[in-house]
């Protein structure tokens, strides 16, 4: 008994060579020899058998039957998701490669890269997700689209820095990836990683820092940079 994309490399013993292998269904199971060594391997579920002969004409027959474990997600059969998250599901069983679709791509969309399914919600609404593998086997999983929340960060409104000190913060809400831009470099710098705002003031003065999410909402911050730390 074989897994699918499994293979098995078997010694024939006994007989005249040169041998032949052949595979009565080679959709279900493949087979080939080198000298006196044979390998199966096994494609789809299913049953098939394997015949060697030598040079005299003699035979033997191998049964083979392949059978596949069950289709499995590492999610719920229901997911809630809510607009510009990403999850990444990972599936288990069947035969690969896998495929997958998606009852409503307006609202979520989804992608297989070997086991890995990323869902990716764009709207609030519903959709069905099915994943399909090379057998015609499939699971699926029904998903929830909620808005997404509003985009803010843990600065304040108004921050004081001193000059070539930096501060860090979480973004938050809004639909990933971030973007920073600031409205007078010289006095206050920031950068975006992920979801961590980093602010560092500059030469003294005020400006302002604008956090955009890639739908376009935006968060202000005025910055003062003093000459020293503020306390």
């Amino acid at each position: 008994m074989l897994s699918p994309g499994i293979s098995g490399t078997y010694k024939i013993i006994g007989g005249a060579e040169p041998y032949q292998v052949v595979s009565s269904n080679s959709s279900v199971a493949t087979a080939s020899v080198v000298g006196d060594a044979f390998t199966i391997g096994a494609v789809l579920p299913g049953s098939a058998q394997i015949t060697i002969r030598d040079a005299s004409g003699s035979r033997l027959t191998i049964a083979v039957s392949n059978t596949a474990a069950p289709l499995a997600l590492s999610v719920p059969s229901t997911l809630a998701m809510s607009v510009g998250s990403l999850r990444t599901v990972q599936v288990a069983g069947g035969v690969p490669p896998y495929r997958v679709g998606s009852s409503n791509e307006a609202v979520l969309t989804a992608s297989a890269a070997g086991s890995v399914v990323t869902l990716a919600p764009l709207a609030s609404g519903a959709a069905n997700i099915a994943i399909t593998d090379a057998a015609g086997d499939s699971i699926s999983v029904s998903v929830s689209v909620g808005a997404a929340a509003d985009l803010f960060t843990t600065a304040p409104s108004s921050l004081n820095l001193g000059q070539g000190v930096s501060q860090t913060f979480t973004i938050l809400g809004g639909r990933s990836p971030y973007y920073v831009a600031t409205g007078n470099p010289a006095t206050v710098s920031a950068s975006v990683a992920g979801s961590t705002l980093t602010v560092t003031g500059g030469a003294p003065g005020s400006g302002t820092i604008a956090v955009r999410d890639s739908m376009g909402a935006t968060v202000t911050v005025a910055v003062t940079v003093c000459n020293q730390t503020p306390l």
